[in-house]
């Protein structure tokens, strides 16, 4: 897995530079987009704590750990075991296979980070129904690969295992 689709995965992908008086420059650097409207100049550096059961994401995240913090703008990150890891304060991003955790708790916003929260539940239902209606279709699984099937059934496992996640992030807030 490469850095820009562990960002991607993350849900970071959108992260934007905030430029001391700019509210939009949009040069993607993840430190400086918080989720639920915080946004911090480019001096300010946070914490991040990142946790997966994938040990092969871990591994990657920990050989490239110091580029991570220097290009995300950390001031440490932290590779915790799943049991360890902290989902009640902070910004959480979740996906099937890891967890990201920035660790400003006293700055986010609770309504904006609720509001994330269920536009991201509502997106990620949309897309199950979506695959669970193609795969119901017998139709559409007589005529397409086998490759394909099994591509959207994967899919639909991790989503749905990150629409949990969202979910009991949100009933945490």
């Amino acid at each position: 897995m490469r850095w820009t689709n562990f960002l991607k995965r993350a849900g970071l992908e959108e992260c934007k530079r905030a430029e001391p008086g700019d509210t939009d420059s949009g040069s993607g650097d993840v430190a400086s987009y918080h989720p639920g409207g915080f946004e911090a100049g480019s001096e300010e550096k946070v914490a991040a704590e990142f946790s997966t059961a994938d040990a092969s994401a871990r591994d990657l995240v920990h050989a490239n750990r110091a580029a991570i913090e220097r290009f995300a703008v950390l001031s440490e990150l932290r590779i915790l075991p799943r049991e360890q890891f902290d989902t009640k304060t902070g910004a959480v991003r979740s996906t099937a296979t890891f967890d990201v955790r920035l660790a400003y708790s006293d700055t986010v916003d609770a309504t904006a980070e609720k509001a994330r929260l269920k536009k991201e539940i509502e997106g990620l239902q949309k897309a199950i129904a979506s695959k669970e209606r193609q795969l119901g279709d017998d139709t559409f699984r007589s005529r397409a690969p086998e490759k394909i099937i099994r591509g959207l059934e994967a899919t639909l496992a991790e989503q749905r295992i990150e629409l949990q996640k969202l979910q009991e992030r949100l009933e945490q807030l």
